[in-house]
C-alpha cells in the first residue's frame, strides 16, 4: 500500500459517513465546488484538501476498486464507506499539510525553482544557449522577470545555494534527491521524478507526497527564505476564475447586491464565491460573515453538517453558516 492509497483512506475515514465518489474526487483534486469547500472545513480536512490536483479519474476509480477488493472500503449506492482503518494514515495528520491554503501553489513554485536554478547555474557556467527545463510560458516569463531583478548581483548563485541548503538540510526534507536531482544547469541534466524514485527504491506516490510535504513546509516558513519567496505566487491564484471575478469586484468596493447585478449571476452562485473567498482569505471580513461572538459559539461545538449547525443557530441563514464553517476562527 503506497501513500496514494493511504491518502484515499484518510479522506474516506475523515468524513465518517458514506460519500459519493464524485465528491471524494473533488476533495482529492481540489475542485472548489460549494459543497467541497464547506464540507472539507466542517470535517476539518481542509489541510488535506487537493493534495493530488493532477490525479486522473480512471486512476482514482481503479484505486477504489482495489481497496474494496482488499476489504478496506465498501462501495454501494450510498457512496464509499471505510470498513478497516490503517494506522499509517496518520502521515496525513501532520501539521505540515496546508492543502486548501496552498493547493497547486507548490507546483507552480517548483517549476519556477527549476528554471531559476537552471538560469543561475548557466550564467555561472557562462552558458547562454540552452533549452528551458520547463516549457510552460507563464513560468518562463515569471522567472525572466525575477532574474532581471537579480542578474547584476554577483552573489546571486551563492545566495540561492545558501537558501536551498538551509531548506534541504531541515528535518522536513526526507529525500533531498526528489528536489536536487531534478535540477539542471551547466552540463547537468536533471532526472525525472520517476527515475529518482526508482533509484531511491520508493514508489512514485511515496516520492510525490514527500516532495509535496517539503514544499508545504517551505511555504509555511517562506519568510525565512526571502529569495525563494520571490518565486512563490499569491493565494489569489487559488481562486476559481469566476470566484476571482467576484473577489476583484469586492476589493474595488462593490457590495454583495451590486456584484450580483454586475455579474448577472444567481445569488446562490455569488454566495458560493464568497464562501470560497472566505476560506482562502480567512482574515477578510466578507459580506454576511457572522460576528466574532457567534463564530466562537459555533467553534465550541462539533458539527458534521450544516443541518446540525442550523438546529443550533436557527436564526442564521445557510449562507451565514457556510461562511462560519470556513472562517477559521481559533478558540
Amino acid at each position: 500500500m503506497d501513500k496514494l492509497d493511504l491518502y484515499l483512506l484518510f479522506i474516506i475515514q475523515t468524513f465518517k459517513r458514506p460519500r459519493k465518489k464524485n465528491f471524494l474526487f473533488a476533495i482529492l483534486t481540489g475542485k472548489r465546488t460549494g459543497q467541497a469547500v464547506t464540507d472539507s472545513h466542517l470535517h476539518q480536512v481542509e489541510n488535506q484538501f487537493g493534495l493530488v490536483p493532477f490525479l486522473k479519474e480512471e486512476i482514482f476509480e481503479k484505486r477504489l476498486l482495489d481497496l474494496e477488493k482488499k476489504g478496506y472500503i465498501r462501495i454501494d449506492e450510498s457512496g464509499v464507506l471505510l470498513l478497516k482503518e490503517q494506522s499509517e494514515t496518520s502521515y496525513f495528520k501532520s501539521p505540515d499539510w496546508k492543502g486548501f491554503s496552498m493547493q497547486d501553489l507548490p507546483h507552480h513554485f517548483f517549476n519556477h525553482l527549476l528554471l531559476a536554478v537552471q538560469v543561475v547555474s548557466n550564467k555561472h557556467h557562462k552558458k547562454s544557449q540552452y533549452l528551458p527545463i520547463v516549457r510552460n510560458k507563464e513560468a518562463q516569463l515569471w522567472v525572466k522577470r525575477w532574474f532581471s531583478k537579480w542578474q547584476n548581483d554577483s552573489h546571486l548563485a551563492e545566495k540561492l545555494f545558501l537558501e536551498l541548503t538551509k531548506w534541504l538540510d531541515s528535518s522536513s526534507v526526507l529525500y533531498k534527491d526528489v528536489y536536487v536531482a531534478r535540477f539542471s544547469g551547466g552540463d547537468r541534466v536533471g532526472e525525472t521524478a520517476l527515475q529518482i524514485c526508482e533509484r531511491l527504491q520508493i514508489s512514485i506516490w511515496d516520492g510525490y507526497f514527500e516532495w509535496l510535504r517539503g514544499l508545504h513546509v517551505l511555504h509555511l516558513k517562506s519568510n525565512e527564505f526571502p529569495l525563494l519567496q520571490e518565486l512563490m505566487i499569491s493565494k489569489v491564484a487559488l481562486l476559481t476564475k469566476s470566484g476571482f471575478a467576484t473577489y476583484d469586484l469586492f476589493q474595488k468596493g462593490h457590495s454583495f447586491e451590486q456584484i450580483v447585478k454586475i455579474r448577472q449571476l444567481k445569488k446562490s452562485t455569488i454566495e458560493d464565491h464568497f464562501v470560497e473567498i472566505q476560506a482562502t482569505f480567512q482574515e477578510l471580513a466578507v459580506p454576511f460573515r457572522p460576528n466574532e461572538e457567534v463564530l466562537l459559539k459555533l467553534k465550541e461545538k462539533s458539527f458534521l453538517s450544516l443541518k446540525e449547525m442550523k438546529e443550533f443557530m436557527p436564526d442564521l441563514s445557510y449562507f451565514e453558516l457556510r461562511l462560519a464553517a470556513v472562517s477559521g476562527v481559533e478558540l
